[in-house]
């Protein structure tokens, strides 16, 4: 049980970190780039910003609902035959994903939702499955490649 929490607990670290640069690089799309800075001092903002999304978003989701949520699928899919791997994956992204939509529709409203264009709403979906696809998958390899 310590070998499962220590392996979650890495994944989790590095899925923070991945997905935090990921959101960076989503929202910092549109963004101008100054010009009379050093290029030092842009990476430095840059980080400082990747470790803002990554730290004050995405690591207390992971920390405080991921990991005992995956930790509870693990349990339960003990006493499963088929292979608890593609079902556990499947798992983690379906339960993500249906937290996502009760968070928008608790705070942005069911209307928000409705007449949220095709193409948005599979994005959206899209990046929020990546944080527990990574997740899921350094677990995984964590446990595949064990030492």
């Amino acid at each position: 049980m310590i070998k499962e929490l220590k392996y979650k607990l890495i994944a989790g670290l590095f899925t923070t970190l991945n997905s935090g640069f990921i959101y960076y690089l989503i929202e910092s799309k549109d963004a101008e780039v100054v010009t009379n800075k050093s290029t030092l001092t842009n990476l430095i903002s840059a980080l400082e910003k990747i470790l803002a999304y990554s730290f004050i978003y995405v690591l207390p989701i992971i920390f405080i609902i991921g990991i005992p949520i995956s930790i509870l699928i693990d349990f339960i899919l003990k006493k499963v035959s088929l292979d608890k791997s593609i079902i556990s994956f499947i798992i983690h992204v379906s339960i993500f994903a249906i937290g996502i939509i009760l968070y928008w529709g608790i705070t942005l409203g069911l209307n928000k939702i409705n007449f949220m264009s095709e193409p948005e709403l599979v994005f959206n979906l899209f990046i929020f499955a990546y944080t527990p696809g990574v997740f899921w998958l350094i677990n995984y390899m964590q446990k595949k490649i064990k030492p």
